[in-house]
């Protein structure tokens, strides 16, 4: 099982290629999966960060959007090493169990659509890391065409994720989101073929299918064990 990061700017395209990853077999982590488990409305760590954050984070549900959480973390350095400290020891609760999840179901490809496993101990795991890029005058154009927001509120979100998303190492992988989907998916299709080819033969992929084909051994042994001594109750 291989680890991919997947990154790249705001408005670049990384969330319709993460959906093309998805399509083609890919395990896909993303920030609004995190939030929905580990920041459940009402839960102890939702109380925390909304206490430190402010009620900014929220939408009219009152629950965590992801965009006006990155927005904030953004801009409110002090605050967002505070955040991390908060998080950190769930965080990496949240992704050790999503990886052994996969792992147990075969799944080859895992793709990670948020930074905040950076901050986390299982950065290291991350194998290959795949930058989403487009031009920034296209990136303009389509979130002017797709939401009609000001080119000013454009430009500020895009400057805000920079901030983001400048802790992930440079890019293994490129993927250019400039031209049409169909070329976008044709790259992402040769990309994902390699990923797989690489899951079979990087070290830290095959520990992770070693560990699992031990488990599942363990856990028919356990089985088998529980099977006879039923028998032999059944027999008395």
């Amino acid at each position: 099982m291989l680890i991919v990061g997947l990154n790249g700017q705001y408005g670049s395209g990384k969330t319709k290629a993460a959906s093309y990853f998805q399509q083609l077999g890919a395990k896909v982590l993303t920030n609004e999966l995190l939030c929905r488990q580990l920041l459940r409305r009402g839960s102890k760590l939702y109380n925390r960060v909304v206490e430190l954050l402010g009620e900014d984070i929220l939408d009219d549900s009152k629950s965590v959007n992801t965009l006006k959480l990155d927005k904030v973390l953004a801009v409110q350095q002090q605050k967002t090493n505070q955040f991390y400290d908060i998080v950190r020891r769930d965080l990496n609760i949240f992704y050790w169990k999503e990886f052994l999840r996969s792992a147990f179901k075969g799944v080859r490809v895992i793709v990670v659509l948020d930074h905040f496993i950076f901050q986390t101990a299982l950065a290291k795991k991350v194998r290959v890391n795949i930058v989403v890029y487009t031009e920034p005058e296209i990136v303009i154009q389509r979130l002017h065409d797709r939401y009609n927001l000001p080119i000013d509120e454009i430009k500020s979100r895009i400057t805000s994720h920079m901030v983001l998303d400048s802790q992930p190492q440079l890019a293994d992988i490129r993927i250019d989101n400039s031209r049409t989907l169909e070329e976008t998916k044709k790259q992402i299709e040769s990309v994902y073929e390699k990923l797989v080819e690489q899951s079979f033969t990087d070290k830290d992929s095959q520990s992770w299918s070693n560990w699992m084909f031990i488990m599942k051994l363990v856990m028919f042994l356990l089985f088998i064990i529980i099977v006879v001594l039923l028998i032999r109750k059944i027999m008395r």
